[in-house]
């Protein structure tokens, strides 16, 4: 099997492009006192975190990512602005990129997956194309329909860790 993995930095994390490799690692510090490596023996499928102690503390799965033979990218950042490092796995679909985010929980020390609630006013299911606006502490999701018309939904994340649809962008 051919494996191919570019890094990329970003200004606000970093990511890992996966494509064609089944077994996938990647090492970060969610904070000053912890660091984890995350893990997937199957493609995506389970996610096994570990912690500094190499000590298992989480499994994750059934995520409902899409079986895809586009490329997964894992991206660290702060999604929440809480100062931890979160993760997002996403993929193209449809011409749209999806993520699936996973929050940082400091009480459980676990990973969280963030939702977006139904909301009747938001144009995308889900997130979608995602912009960090780190000055405002929101997310931007930006997706295209199928007549390709482009809307941009507002979400910010509240304290315990769930989306809340702020509007759209203007």
């Amino acid at each position: 099997m051919k494996l191919f993995v570019s890094i990329f930095l970003l200004s606000f994390g970093y990511s890992n492009l996966v494509s064609g490799q089944s077994t996938y690692t990647q090492k970060f510090s969610v904070n000053s006192q912890l660091k984890v490596m995350i893990e997937s023996p199957d493609n995506f499928m389970t996610l096994e975190i570990y912690n500094n102690a190499n000590d298992s503390i989480q499994l994750l799965t059934n995520y409902n990512i899409f079986e895809t033979d586009n490329p997964i990218l894992c991206t660290v950042a702060d999604y929440n602005f809480d100062g931890n490092k979160d993760f997002s796995l996403s993929y193209e679909h449809e011409g749209n990129t999806w993520f699936h985010i996973f929050l940082f929980n400091p009480l459980q020390k676990e990973f969280v997956r963030l939702y977006t609630p139904n909301s009747s006013k938001a144009m995308c299911y889900g997130f979608s194309n995602i912009t960090i606006d780190s000055q405002k502490k929101r997310l931007l999701s930006t997706c295209k329909n199928e007549d390709n018309e482009v809307s941009t939904d507002v979400w910010i994340i509240t304290a315990d860790g769930t989306a809340e649809y702020a509007g759209k962008k203007k």
